[in-house]
């Protein structure tokens, strides 16, 4: 607990318990695995108090962050948090082309981080358990959407968040549905946990009125039917982050890479199904770099520890349009494992070949 200060109080333990129905060994689990996450990326002390300059920060991660949807808009009348998904607006084939797997996890984990923080600070004020509002706006459908690298990219994100910050989602509003929108959910809908799905509604035509009424007119933009005007940024949506086709200038290429190795320098590995692999590298001098890019030809779950310890949390990787790397400063000697996990695959074997440097 005292390395992961975000879950300290009574409500954000009480969240834990609920979403786990009080199992406590399941939860020790999950705690420390959330716990690792947090620690690994560095949000743990990552402290942000203003909404506009937290979706400043976030539209400005990594290059191509500004067109992916979200953001957040402010609090409801009862003072939950509130985010907003245009997820219509993005382009998937595109953005899937433009940065690493671990760039979306690490942006939506450093969003929902300082948005967890408001939510506390909310939370000591009102003395209430509060949570967050999500409005997931599909105005702008298309086909798409449905390109399936990226939703199943956006399942395991799903997922991911639900196991780091549980409970944390008092509601999952979806506005401008298209008429196949059952479908859609069908396909979607075994990401989310089954106290999560009790919470997402659909709200027809008239949405506008109905997010007045549980929002509070002075709470939305006037784009979502509120009279609530933007401080900084766009006159309509403020700061949020609508989504858009990113120029071609993001696409991922190889040679503006500095740690994308010259072919002959990779080391080939297969790893079969219900397995894992471990390579060991050695460091020797503290504050050296180590910098690490790796292919694959199919989902891997990549992380690397010290001392039983993750430096670089699990995140499960597909390379099918951008080589995962990375660099990580080593402020210890000694042996750091570098670990490709198949073990969740039931048949497929993975083929994962890496390059790996210390500097």
């Amino acid at each position: 607990m005292e390395e992961t200060s975000i879950f300290d109080d009574d409500f954000s333990l009480l969240r834990w318990l609920h979403f786990n129905d009080y199992k406590i060994n399941e939860i020790v689990t999950k705690f420390k695995r959330s716990s690792s996450v947090l620690r690994a990326l560095k949000l743990n002390n990552l402290e942000i108090d203003d909404i506009d300059e937290i979706n400043k920060y976030i539209n400005n991660l990594f290059p191509a962050a500004k067109h992916f949807p979200g953001g957040i808009l402010g609090y409801d009348k009862d003072g939950h948090l509130i985010i907003v998904q245009a997820l219509a607006r993005s382009c998937p084939r595109e953005l899937v082309k433009c940065g690493r797997v671990s760039d979306l996890y690490i942006l939506a984990l450093t969003e929902c981080t300082l948005a967890y923080r408001l939510l506390r600070q909310q939370e000591k004020k009102t003395g209430h358990k509060l949570g967050i509002k999500v409005i997931c706006d599909l105005d702008g459908w298309s086909m798409d959407l449905l390109y399936m690298p990226s939703a199943k990219l956006y399942m395991h994100l799903i997922r991911l968040l639900q196991e780091v910050f549980p409970d944390v989602s008092h509601q999952l509003i979806v506005v401008n549905s298209p008429s196949m929108i059952s479908s859609v959910y069908q396909l979607f809908k075994h990401a989310f946990s089954e106290k999560s799905r009790d919470k997402i509604g659909f709200y027809s035509k008239d949405y506008k009125k109905k997010l007045i009424e549980d929002i509070g007119a002075e709470n939305i933009y006037a784009k979502w039917g509120g009279t609530k005007v933007p401080k900084q940024g766009s006159p309509e949506t403020g700061l949020l982050r609508m989504g858009d086709k990113p120029d071609d200038s993001l696409i991922y290429d190889p040679s503006k890479n500095p740690l994308h190795p010259d072919p002959k320098k990779f080391t080939k590995i297969s790893i079969g199904s219900k397995h894992k692999t471990e390579i060991k590298i050695h460091v020797d001098k503290p504050g050296s770099t180590l910098n690490w890019l790796f292919l694959t030809d199919g989902e891997v779950d990549f992380s690397i520890t010290h001392n039983e310890q993750e430096v670089w949390p699990r995140f499960r990787i597909s390379t099918e349009f951008v080589p995962e790397y990375g660099s990580i400063k080593c402020d210890q000697c000694g042996d750091y494992v570098l670990t490709f996990d198949n073990t969740f695959s039931t048949f497929f074997s993975k083929e994962v070949k890496f390059h790996v440097f210390i500097k």
